[in-house]
């Protein structure tokens, strides 16, 4: 039947099963009343009950999805902002079930659904981007939980960490999170949304002028600073050198870091880390354009120094791929402003599959009991790679 997402229907339908909410269960026990009367199929009065009691259970089912979905709609055909296009609806609906029985994740989902719905007038890129922010911490929550016993340390007046782990001989660390936006953050948003509208008036121009077939590039370009033109180099490792090195130092502050030893952990699914698992080397071998020597982003942006020679993939095979020196020091070697983690972990949540890739000092003084043994095994825990400023684990 037209408008019904069989995913949906089932999700109220498990609900239903188990009795969590007696709304859904009344609804979906209506729907199924519906669907099986014969006279459904030439009835416009059942059709609509149909439609009317669906949407009724998938709001209450689905609280953060249905708004979601409400905003991805207004957009579509016109425009498209990045933190929205960044979700994988799949996982939103699964942090929506949870919500049902987790109390944590229904902090999240409530706090996301209220989000959403204070845009007046879509597109609306700070409201999105905050949203996109809670989704970010919620699946950190999921994915760290899965893993280790994890709690989420209380809100107070003072800076907090976001979360509470314990190691597998039960030694307590923290976890802090935060979601890494485009270069330029909501400036740079705002002009990927007017780019797009630029690209749906060339479609729509196309078409009127007879195409049968109608095509126009657009690019995110995440890396790319508001305004900037002539001087955008897409395949520049230095400029995503220093915009990782640069967005850790902004966003992790250090009274997030004194309650214990603490990790941060960088949600990077509006960005794009050239290399996946190989940036977690200093440099590392790539068999594409004939076989080339890059320079791994993760690792320089925590442990490169000044002066440090960065290589990139050639623009084209026999071209040197020397592209330049860092000017600035990695976060965890810059003598003037100590990184305040142990380490950090860049995370990112993909359709199937997820992706944490840890950095961390291999020696540093011990924290109470905590000593550089236990922030190796807190890293392995998280992460499906890591490594360290020896670069012991390349």
């Amino acid at each position: 039947m037209t408008g019904i997402d069989t995913e949906v229907l089932d999700g109220i339908g498990e609900l239903a099963r188990v009795g969590r909410n007696s709304q859904i269960a009344i609804a979906h026990a209506r729907l199924m009343t519906l669907f099986d009367d014969p006279r459904l199929p030439s009835s416009d009065d059942l059709r609509g009950e149909v439609q009317e009691v669906y949407r009724k259970a998938e709001q209450l089912t689905f609280p953060a999805s249905t708004a979601y979905v409400a905003q991805s709609q207004a957009l579509s055909g016109w425009t498209r902002n990045h933190s929205l296009t960044s979700v994988d609806l799949t996982r939103l609906r699964s942090l929506d079930l949870m919500s049902h029985s987790d109390p944590t994740i229904k902090t999240f989902v409530t706090d996301m659904t209220a989000r959403l719905a204070a845009v007046t007038s879509p597109p609306d890129a700070v409201l999105y981007s905050q949203f996109f922010e809670i989704l970010g911490e919620a699946l950190a929550y999921r994915f760290l939980s899965a893993r280790l016993k994890t709690r989420r340390v209380p809100e107070a007046q003072t800076k907090t960490p976001d979360f509470e782990c314990r190691t597998v001989d039960d030694k307590v660390f923290y976890i802090e999170v935060k979601t890494l936006d485009v270069v330029g953050g909501e400036f740079r948003q705002d002009q990927i949304m007017v780019d797009a509208v630029d690209c749906a008036i060339d479609v729509k121009q196309q078409l009127e002028r007879g195409k049968t077939v109608a095509i126009s590039e657009g690019e995110i370009a995440p890396y790319k600073r508001y305004g900037e033109t002539d001087t955008y180099d897409p395949r520049s490792l230095i400029r995503v050198i220093d915009t990782l090195r640069d967005k850790c130092w902004q966003a992790f502050k250090p009274g997030q870091f004194v309650l214990g030893p603490t990790l941060a952990v960088a949600i990077t699914n509006r960005l794009i880390i050239p290399g996946e698992k190989c940036a977690l080397a200093p440099y590392y071998f790539d068999p594409h354009d004939g076989g080339v020597c890059v320079s791994g982003v993760l690792w320089q942006s925590c442990f490169g120094r000044i002066g440090t020679p960065i290589f990139r993939h050639p623009d084209f095979q026999g071209r040197p791929t020397l592209e330049g020196h860092l000017n600035a020091p990695g976060v965890f070697v810059d003598e003037g402003r100590p990184f305040p983690g142990l380490g950090l972990v860049a995370l990112s949540f993909g359709g199937h599959d997820d992706s944490a890739l840890g950095l961390y000092v291999a020696k540093h003084p011990p924290i109470c009991n905590w000593e550089p043994d236990d922030t190796e095994s807190a890293i392995a825990s998280i992460c499906e790679a890591f490594n360290d400023n020896e670069n012991s684990r390349a």
